[in-house]
């Protein structure tokens, strides 16, 4: 059946109508438009497709053409606006054609010249294709509509043709299948043997990494040769086919170049060679290893992008899960590789290669809890000279409580000495209090606390230091665990005034409870000559033992150094940026991202005991965005449960310096939102709270009081704009000695969840609509 023509066709028309719809298709290439992801095949498809339709609109009755025209028109609005113009100039004919009730076939195919090019430049995308599908119902109407007004032998022609092509479409299919099917087998062995490889790399076993990337390249290649071959080439010429054909068979090609480039970048690495014995480190071996961990890093990184060109909304699920995970892999590889290639590059000159360097360790304990885990107890003083450890001094904190402090001036951000002079950072007549050594682990940012600490120690000791270490009770545990358990001998009078001698074996195990909590069956003054004995002789294995390599010692360290427990900041910035890199910094997250909301909850203990350690917080957030226009608000809740008990403990545990009551826990809470706050409540009652700026975060402070056995709740009201883009969240727990509870559902304006989690959280983590990641 055709639809009655009411406008005659020359044969000279359909020739111009083709000259004007092969000057379209040069212009449809322009548009950015990827049918199937190859240059010069979606070049020629583009023209051969506009020129199609516009012969075909040549025939189309004014009301099609008026009708795809506006739609297509309607639908560019929001983009460039150009585009806009020229759909409205094919309204604009196809309605003067209607009212002058012309014929002009040339005028008709302009105008589905017009429409097609504004229909493959539209921006409209409310879902995945809406644009793409929106074109090509129009388009495709249009063609339809013309063919239907054409010669009975034209649309006969017409008809066959599109039947061949979805022959040719099916076959290519059948084919690109039976390709893959061929390629099948290896193409999986080799998947599993990278993503194998790529685990071993991340676990430091770099002999097994060498042999399975080496075996999965083979594999690699030979199913990329496979899907690549001759079966599977008409698929490169069906939209949609091709982007799984091309993606399938360059990133088998690419994984299989990379594999084999870190196989040899591994062959010549031998991380063993930087083992610690007696005190010392081979640094030459670090030099060695720069040149080949820069070249894996280089690979590695290749790798991870080439995962990342191959990723499009084209592919098909398994396809697209499978180079998901891959991209996951990769991605944590690719960084660890940049943290390991980097360590070899600096490490000569963290460990002394051009003179000796000098590093300041606060040991802290969260029992008594600072933004920075905890307060200072012990420190030391670490030289290492061409490789060579040594600690050069060391002490309990009072030692460093010199009033030459008085005269010192912190060199630090104006909003930092605004933000602590309460805690000591600034006394009145300019200078740092000399009690701001308990202090000044008060700020969760490592940076600020490190710059402080130099500065300080450097005033009292007159020695200069090139970077600060805070490890608490967990790093230490983490230590213990490499270098064996230490045995400290403790004089202590028994109930009939005598003296004994017990001797503490403190392991890996029991380090972290017996710090926390164990330690405080002793005196005060045993309990301090007790912490000074364990730390130096763990000091003191570290720097004397013979230590495992590098890549069997990260694996135990890592959770403490990512959770916040062992902590490092660098005066030099190439070494403070390898700590970043390694996850060592312990800093607030610095947010540039669109749409990128953050939040943390510090605590510092008020009351002058050590009564945190039986602390037990849950955060729950509820965050509302406006994805369009970054408006968003939130409720931020803090339940704070003090399970500490009114009886059993000494006074300097549960007892407190301002007269609450015992087992009572004074907190001042430090509560960092990117978001300002319009209310706060403690316990349903609203109340007047500090706020000043801190980190491009607003911080808000309050003091709370949380009796034995009781439970506190603190909530705040917040609102703001972070800029239209969809809502992430960036999380900073305090390296505490029970871990938060983080309850957050975000949703938009819309009432559509955007991410939930509930759980503990001891990383900086990122939370968005693709689920949980770590900040880095």
């Amino acid at each position: 059946m055709s639809i009655k023509r009411r406008n005659r066709i020359e044969e000279s028309d359909d020739y111009l109508a083709l000259g004007i719809g092969a000057a379209a298709g040069v212009a449809a290439t322009f548009s950015g438009a990827e049918p199937t992801g190859s240059t010069a095949i979606d070049a020629v498809l583009l023209v051969a497709f506009t020129t199609f339709v516009t012969w075909a609109c040549a025939s189309a009755p004014w009301w099609a053409l008026l009708g795809g025209a506006g739609i297509v028109t309607v639908a560019s609005i929001g983009g460039p606006l150009w585009v806009t113009i020229l759909g409205l100039a094919a309204v604009g004919v196809a309605a003067w054609i209607s009212a002058e009730r012309l014929s002009q076939p040339p005028i008709r195919a302009a105008i589905g010249a017009a429409t097609v090019n504004v229909a493959l430049r539209i921006e409209w995308d409310p879902f995945f294709a809406a644009s793409a599908l929106l074109a090509g119902v129009v388009t495709v109407g249009l063609a339809t509509i013309g063919v239907m007004r054409r010669r009975k032998y034209i649309r006969k022609r017409v008809r066959w043709g599109v039947i061949g092509l979805a022959a040719f479409a099916i076959v290519a299919a059948g084919l690109f299948a039976v390709a893959g099917l061929g390629a099948r087998t290896e193409a999986r062995d080799g998947y599993i043997g990278m993503l194998d490889g790529l685990e071993f790399i991340q676990n430091g076993e770099i002999d097994d990494a060498a042999l399975t990337l080496r075996e999965a390249a083979a594999d690699l290649d030979s199913s990329s040769d496979s899907i690549g071959g001759l079966l599977s080439q008409p698929a490169r010429l069906v939209p949609g086919l091709a982007q799984n054909r091309n993606a399938s068979a360059e990133l088998l090609e690419q994984a299989a170049a990379a594999a084999e480039s870190a196989a040899d970048a591994l062959d010549v690495v031998d991380l063993d060679q930087l083992t610690v014995s007696g005190g010392s480190i081979n640094v030459l071996a670090f030099e060695a290893l720069e040149a080949p961990l820069a070249d894996l890093d280089t690979t590695i990184n290749d790798l991870n992008d080439a995962l990342l060109d191959a990723e499009s909304p084209w592919l098909v699920p398994p396809l697209a899960t499978r180079l998901d995970d891959a991209i996951d892999r990769a991605d944590k590889a690719a960084h660890q590789a940049t943290a390991t290639a980097a360590a070899a590059r600096i490490g000569p000159e963290l460990l002394g290669a051009d003179g000796p360097r000098r590093y300041f360790v606060a040991f802290v304990n969260a029992a008594e809890a600072r933004g920075m885990s905890g307060l200072m107890g012990n420190w030391s003083e670490i030289t290492i000279d061409d490789g060579s450890f040594s600690v050069s001094a060391n002490g309990r904190t009072a030692r460093l409580q010199d009033e030459v402090l008085n005269d010192l001036e912190l060199d630090a951000p104006q909003e930092y000495i605004d933000r602590y002079a309460y805690a000591g950072a600034s006394i009145e007549g300019g200078g740092v209090s000399v009690k701001y050594w308990s202090n000044v682990t008060t700020t969760p940012h490592m940076p600020s606390v490190g710059n402080a600490m130099r500065q300080m120690y450097e005033a009292v000791s007159g020695t200069q230091v090139d970077g600060v270490f805070v490890i608490d009770a967990v790093g230490l545990a983490a230590l213990l665990e490499i270098t064996g358990p230490v045995e400290v001998d403790i004089e202590t009078e028994t109930d009939d005034g005598e003296i004994e001698v017990v001797t503490r074996r403190i392991d890996s195990g029991n380090a972290a409870e017996f710090l926390s909590r164990g330690q405080y069956e002793f005196a005060e003054n045993e309990r301090e000559d007790l912490l000074a004995a364990i730390t130096d002789e763990t000091v003191e294995n570290v720097l004397t033992e013979t230590l495992p390599a590098p890549q069997r010692m990260a694996p135990i360290l890592a959770p403490a150094v990512l959770h916040g427990h062992i902590s490092g900041w660098a005066a030099d910035p190439d070494e403070q940026e390898l700590f970043e890199l390694v996850g060592m910094d312990a800093s607030m997250p610095v947010i540039t991202t669109a749409g990128m909301d953050a939040i943390a909850v510090s605590n510092n203990n008020a009351g002058g005991n050590k009564i945190d350690s039986f602390l037990e917080r849950t955060i729950t957030y509820r965050p509302v965005a406006n994805e369009r226009t970054g408006d968003t608000t939130a409720t931020l809740q803090v339940e704070f449960t003090n399970t500490a008990p009114s009886s059993g403990y000494a006074d300097y545990v549960i007892g407190n310096l301002v007269d609450a009551p015992q087992g009572t826990n004074r907190m001042i809470v430090d509560v960092y939102t990117r978001l300002n706050v319009d209310e706060v409540q403690v316990d349903d009652e609203v109340i007047e709270a500090s706020r000043l700026p801190e980190l491009g975060y607003w911080v808000t402070s309050v003091t709370i009081d949380v009796g034995p056995g009781d439970t506190a709740v603190l909530e705040l009201d917040l609102s703001g704009n972070l800029s239209p883009a969809g809502y992430q969240l960036a999380y900073r727990p305090q390296p505490l000695p029970n871990p938060d509870v983080l309850d957050v559902v975000a949703v938009t304006s819309g009432g559509d969840t955007v991410f939930e989690y509930e759980g503990e959280i001891e990383r900086r983590t990122v939370f968005n609509a693709n689920g949980i990641s770590a900040w880095r």
